[in-house]
């Protein structure tokens, strides 16, 4: 390629990046629907949500397709994580301590015997009956050939929630507190493309396709919920889903500049083109992030380092041009920070998202990975009583393992 070819080529990049941007700008705010979900690992959630630049094969294919180019060749993974919110932890506690009250027979005896500790048991669970509590399961396959990635993953959300029925002294059987449980699947494909545009310049494109289907209302036994055969059941039951699933498209387009093997900067447009049903799509905008990574070690070059193998450094801003209003609020709101320390068979994260802690931890032994995370991050909920989406802070732990090479 000559060097005219090569400045026409990131001329041309340029451009489009330029073309996107003023697209972003111009965009009004997002007050509905967040984009279609990102998959978020446990590395990334262990890093506050830094990945745009330090996602590793396969995942920078949602992340940002253009950092794809850095780990080029052969990998495949296949990957199963559960996470959970604090909320959850608490409600199965509950659950386990007084899992016999909510059959109808236990609950009618203790109403006849102790009818004060039968209420008792009513008002401690009327503190878990005003909100949804979320269990994330999420499997991922993927391949990478080269710089081009394609992945299918599912966000599978199980909302549990406790019901009380008013008490009729007629009917005690009737007035047993029920269980209640709805999920919601995300199917995702996700297609991406990290092109080189010279030494230092690369560029990339990823499509997702999201297939989101709801289930009905369910009644969940609690002795099931402890070891989540109840879940599991449930997400096996096609009887259980409702039809007509909805979809719904998006196009990223993500740009990076390697300075060095030390110092990357960049970013990607999240939904620069999307589409699809109207219950899903309302409101998405393209959100522009952005950031820098740096690797101290790879300034020292040549110094021997015999315990600490490489680390890791990234900063992120979400919601450059903030589209979507008072969703993230000021700049700092929008802030993330990630780090990562790789020492023998280990890797050690940590990261701040919205001012919030992060922390986790990895172990890779030949093609085995395992890692796990306690995070706080942004989840967005319907406000009833205004009619839009709004970010919730909710406290996350998630464990993750993977076979990938």
């Amino acid at each position: 390629m000559t060097r005219s070819e090569k400045n026409r080529r990131s001329r041309t990049f340029i451009l489009g990046v330029l073309t996107a941007a003023t697209v972003i700008l111009t965009a009004g705010p997002a007050l509905a629907q967040p984009p279609v979900p990102l998959r978020m690992s446990s590395r990334a959630q262990a890093m506050g949500g830094a990945n745009v630049l330090s996602a590793g094969p396969i995942d920078a294919g949602f992340f940002n397709p253009a950092a794809l180019t850095l780990n080029k060749g052969l990998h495949v993974t296949v990957a199963f994580q559960l996470a959970f919110n604090e909320d959850f932890v608490n409600l199965s506690e509950f659950i386990t301590d007084n899992a016999d009250l909510f059959d109808p027979v236990e609950f009618a005896t203790l109403y006849a015997s102790d009818p004060a500790e039968a209420e008792r048991f009513r008002s401690d669970l009327t503190d878990y009956s005003n909100r949804w509590y979320t269990l994330n399961i999420d499997p991922l396959v993927g391949i990478q050939v080269g710089a081009l990635s394609l992945s299918g993953y599912a966000v599978v959300r199980a909302n549990i929630r406790p019901s009380l029925p008013p008490v009729d002294p007629l009917d005690i059987l009737g007035s047993t507190p029920i269980l209640q449980s709805q999920i919601a699947m995300d199917n995702v494909v996700n297609a991406a493309l990290g092109i080189q545009l010279g030494k230092m310049m690369r560029g990339g494109i990823g499509i997702r396709h999201l297939q989101r289907q709801y289930s009905d209302v369910l009644d969940v036994d609690p002795a099931e919920l402890e070891n989540m055969a109840g879940f599991t059941t449930q997400l096996a039951d096609k009887d259980n889903w409702l039809d007509d699933p909805l979809t719904g498209y998006q196009v990223d387009v993500g740009g990076m500049i390697t300075l060095s093997k030390a110092f990357a900067a960049g970013g990607v447009i999240r939904g620069l083109v999307s589409g699809g049903d109207d219950e899903i799509t309302k409101g998405w905008e393209p959100e522009l992030t952005g950031g820098i990574m740096f690797k101290p070690l790879e300034v020292l070059m040549g110094f021997p380092m015999i315990f600490i193998k490489d680390i890791t450094l990234e900063a992120n801003i979400q919601d450059l041009t903030n589209v979507r209003g008072e969703a993230y609020g000021d700049i700092m709101d929008r802030i993330q920070l990630g780090a990562e320390v790789k020492v023998p068979f280990f890797q050690l994260r940590a990261g701040l998202n919205r001012g919030n802690l992060s922390v986790g931890a990895g172990f890779r032994f030949l093609v085995v990975d395992l890692s796990a995370a306690v995070s706080t991050i942004t989840d967005f909920e319907m406000d009833s009583a205004l009619g839009i989406y709004v970010p919730i802070e909710k406290r996350y732990f998630s464990v993750a393992a993977a076979i990938g090479f």
